[in-house]
């Protein structure tokens, strides 16, 4: 069975959990390529401004000396408002990344400015032996392209991959009514009232013998809201991760070693500068 770290001690979901004490891994393998995960990278909706939310700009280039880093993706929300001034700000402030940068679009980011500036609303690639998928949900459904994206993502590209990875913005798994009810979005009306993840993506996500691990950004940008989450379901690894809220900011560091392992860790990002918070 391949082995899967999470350098949290979590057994189902997280609501809310303050900033968490150091705690030191055993011996991990280096990563033979790693990359991040920002949600809600616009931060706090109660206090926009124009360009990426100043927390994360200051912790890019430490970000950059990460080990093996190849690749960063946003989870939507970058800008605050889809206009051409905000998004070649925002794009402005992405070239400080040495990495390579995905954008998985939020309600937010969609409009004219987008289309023409970044353009991509589903895709896939590959890259170490691992497949990368992004999708961009219409209400909370993945449907017409995004679902064709997927769909032949893991049928007709799967052959040799250890690991898939999936960006959106919305957790469309989440519903007020759900197993996750507990867990506070950003923007409870904004959920449309459904969602096909329970009945339509998720046995099509089980019916491959793969480790899946699907990323999400609609969460964590206030204090009220739930900082981070993660749950798994058979070879399903749900993450939510967001910025903005001040205290608990955070984005996702996953790793992949030699031995095609992952390893996820809830990096915080701290006004003060870069930490690594773990639980023990």
């Amino acid at each position: 069975m391949r082995l899967f770290r999470i350098i949290q001690n979590i057994c189902c979901f997280l609501i809310f959990i303050p900033i968490i004490h150091c705690a030191k891994k055993s011996d991990p393998k280096k990563p033979i390529y790693s990359f991040y995960v920002v949600g809600h990278a616009y931060g706090n909706p109660n206090n926009p401004q124009l360009g990426l939310y100043k927390p994360f700009k200051e912790s890019i280039k430490q970000l950059n000396a990460c080990p093996n880093l190849e690749l960063a993706f946003f989870t939507g929300d970058v800008v605050v408002f889809p206009t051409f001034d905000y998004w070649n700000q925002a794009l402005s402030d992405l070239k400080a990344i040495d990495a390579e940068v995905h954008i998985a679009p939020g309600n937010h980011d969609k409009g004219q400015a987008f289309n023409q500036l970044v353009g991509k609303y589903n895709y896939s690639f590959h890259r170490n032996g691992d497949l990368f998928v992004v999708l961009t949900p219409e209400d909370w459904c993945i449907r017409g392209e995004g679902y064709k994206v997927l769909w032949d993502a893991l049928h007709d590209s799967i052959t040799g991959v250890n690991n898939i990875f999936i960006f959106t913005h919305e957790l469309i798994w989440w519903s007020p009514d759900n197993e996750f009810k507990t867990v506070k979005i950003n923007f409870e009306p904004h959920y449309p009232g459904r969602t096909n993840f329970k009945d339509s993506i998720l046995p099509l996500l089980k019916n491959v013998q793969k480790p899946i691990f699907w990323f999400a950004g609609d969460i964590g940008c206030k204090p009220e809201v739930s900082p981070y989450m993660y749950h798994q379901d058979a070879n399903v690894h749900l993450i939510g991760s967001g910025v903005g809220n001040g205290e608990n900011d955070n984005l996702v560091m996953v790793g992949v070693n030699e031995d095609h392992q992952v390893e996820l860790s809830f990096t915080g990002l701290k006004k003060s500068g870069f930490r690594v918070f773990e639980q023990h």
